[in-house]
């Protein structure tokens, strides 16, 4: 079964990591709301926008086309980890950058010291997008769903 998947099975893990995953979102979001200030929970909510977004234009298709192609050999893998590494420092960086404006336009100094820190998650999450595709095509859904929830 290392290889074999039911379509049921992977309906079924896809089903729960999403579920699972709007659920911890969710009480985290409650737990947050709580702890923190109106403003606080602002700052965290729109640096939650901008890092989706960045995220959203890391997502370049290269998943997609691992999982599609038949004839993916270990130095295409090579090749492609190191596209979207470079992407993911480019991306970053221009995050990073982003820093001043974005704490101008919002008139507040805690995204100076915010967003840089943020712009590493969204090169982790290019870089893993290699490594998460080739789980995929693998068949390997039980591994995605317990990532994404872990994630």
């Amino acid at each position: 079964m290392a290889n074999h998947v039911s379509m049921k099975q992977a309906v079924g893990f896809n089903f729960i990591a999403k579920y699972s995953v709007v659920i911890i979102q969710l009480a985290y979001n409650a737990i947050m709301a709580r702890l923190l200030l109106p403003e606080e929970f602002g700052v965290v909510a729109i640096l939650s926008v901008f890092t989706n977004f960045f995220t959203m234009l890391a997502d370049f298709g290269i998943g997609n086309a691992i999982i599609q192609r038949q004839d993916v050999e270990k130095k295409d893998i090579d090749s492609l980890f190191l596209f979207a590494l470079g992407i993911g420092l480019v991306l970053s960086f221009i995050f990073a950058i982003l820093s001043l404006p974005i704490a101008y336009f919002y008139n507040n100094e805690a995204y100076k010291k915010l967003v840089p820190i943020l712009s590493i998650a969204v090169l982790f999450n290019t870089i893993s997008s290699i490594p998460a595709s080739l789980l995929l095509k693998q068949k390997k859904f039980k591994i995605v769903a317990i990532r994404q929830v872990i994630i």
